[in-house]
């Protein structure tokens, strides 16, 4: 689900077993953080320019459902991601 203030943009998220991708419209500054359901961070990544892909390296996690946050000066957004 998407709880955000952001409405014209959203984000897809895929995972490839080391990093999770987010693609849309990224913005510099924008942080993206990812945490297990417990809520554990597994990995962080500042952009450092615009972008329409970045990645958080995360290792080898099991399969099932994680928490993506997305903080910046133009969103706030959760977004549940299943691996």
């Amino acid at each position: 689900g998407v709880n955000g203030a952001e409405s014209a943009s959203c984000f897809r998220f895929s995972y490839d077993g080391a990093n999770m991708h987010c693609q849309g419209d990224i913005k510099a500054g924008t942080v993206y953080s990812l945490y297990n359901l417990g809520g554990v961070l597994l990995g962080c990544v500042t952009a450092d320019s615009d972008a329409t892909e970045i990645s958080i390296p995360v290792g080898q996690q099991p399969c099932g459902s994680y928490i993506v946050v997305v903080k910046g000066d133009t969103v706030k957004a959760n977004y549940k991601v299943i691996m």
